[in-house]
């Protein structure tokens, strides 16, 4: 199976934000995206075709109908996409199981750590600040290796 694109991380990091979270009201923005389009319509077209792929290699479930199509196909992306409707989009079981293993960005992960371990380390006032700093500065510096 191929690896996953940022775009399709993306997409389904915030599918299960909303499922998570917000239900319904779940907003996707797609200039959070890393889209190579800048027209609104060939946006849509361009997602669409990541929660095909997404569909194709089992990590989420669509219903007929998930996006509303027009007369005008687009070759690149292999549809004629003018909205989605993004509540016919559901993660599967497996791309479940890709979020719990592979899903929490590795920032994210060192985040948690650090701030858990400056939480149990400076405990005294005094110290808080310096801890805040060392925290900050440990993040950078592990993120700079990470990236």
């Amino acid at each position: 199976m191929s690896e996953l694109t940022n775009v399709e991380k993306q997409l389904l990091f915030d599918l299960n934000d909303r499922d998570t979270y917000d239900g319904d009201e779940y907003l996707f923005d797609f200039n959070s995206y890393m889209l190579k389009e800048t027209d609104s319509v060939k946006q849509i077209q361009e997602i669409v075709y990541y929660l095909e792929r997404l569909e194709g290699f089992g990590y989420v479930v669509t219903e007929e109908g998930f996006y509303t199509e027009s007369d005008k196909l687009s070759f690149e992306y292999m549809n004629s996409a003018i909205e989605i409707d993004f509540n016919k989009v559901k993660i599967s079981t497996l791309g479940q199981s890709w979020l719990e293993e592979k899903g929490t960005p590795i920032l994210t992960k060192v985040k948690t750590r650090l701030s858990q371990y400056a939480e149990s380390f400076f405990t005294n006032k005094h110290y808080t600040m310096i801890g805040y700093i060392i925290t900050f500065l440990l993040g950078i510096v592990i993120g700079k290796m990470v990236l």
